[in-house]
């Protein structure tokens, strides 16, 4: 009789220690550098900012407030903060000041808040938001 139980126990032992034994878990996703932050405008549709002066810049709050100076003006927003996390860049409409600047100025404040209003999709990509 002990010749045929010993078997067992061995058995029995060696299948509850394999089901106790850790298994590694699967590694995490490397998180996305998140979009959150002041951002300065160093090019707008590939071209370098020309203009002498106050830097261009957005700034992203973690509850998706958005706050800038464009160039002439400065503007208020709101974006989705669920969405932006997720690379989403959808934003309500913007709200700026009415100053008038240079010719040039006001032509980049043009191109760089309709990029802003323009842009669906948000990412960071080394050191750099994109808006896209």
């Amino acid at each position: 009789m002990a010749a045929r139980i010993l078997p067992l126990l061995c058995l029995l032992a060696v299948l509850l220690a394999h089901a106790c034994s850790s298994h590694e878990p699967a590694p995490e996703p490397a998180p996305q550098p998140r979009v959150f932050g002041h951002w300065d405008v160093v090019e707008l549709h590939g071209q370098p900012r020309r203009f002498e002066g106050e830097v261009p810049y957005l700034r992203i709050s973690p509850d998706g407030k958005l706050a800038g100076f464009s160039g002439v003006n400065r503007f208020t927003g709101q974006a989705d903060p669920a969405g932006l996390e997720q690379g989403r860049f959808d934003i309500g409409p913007l709200a700026l000041t009415r100053m008038a600047g240079s010719a040039e100025a006001m032509a980049f404040e043009r191109r760089f808040l309709g990029a802003i209003e323009g842009s669906t999709t948000c990412r960071v990509v080394e050191g750099r938001l994109e808006l896209i």
